[in-house]
């Protein structure tokens, strides 16, 4: 997923915490898991989260439409 769509650098720096994650434990990396990923991915998990919130008042249930790159921005309700 990283590869098309990061820098030589960024790569660098993803491969550099993966191999740091393996030296400590799952519960480790889960309770630190803020230095464990890339900022840009703590951005877009908070601006679902946003965006999710601002439906939640609506009746009905939630769908995102989507392809693989394109994600979150379609985001929507539909009345079952």
């Amino acid at each position: 997923m990283f590869n098309s769509l990061k820098s030589k650098s960024e790569k660098d720096i993803i491969d550099k915490l993966a191999a740091e994650a393996k030296n400590k434990t799952l519960q480790e990396v889960l309770h630190n898991f803020s230095v464990f990923t890339p900022r840009q991915n703590i951005t877009r998990f908070l601006n679902r989260y946003e965006m999710f919130k601002k439906i939640l008042p609506h009746h009905g249930s939630i769908f995102e439409c989507g392809v693989y790159i394109v994600t979150g921005k379609q985001i929507g309700r539909a009345h079952v």
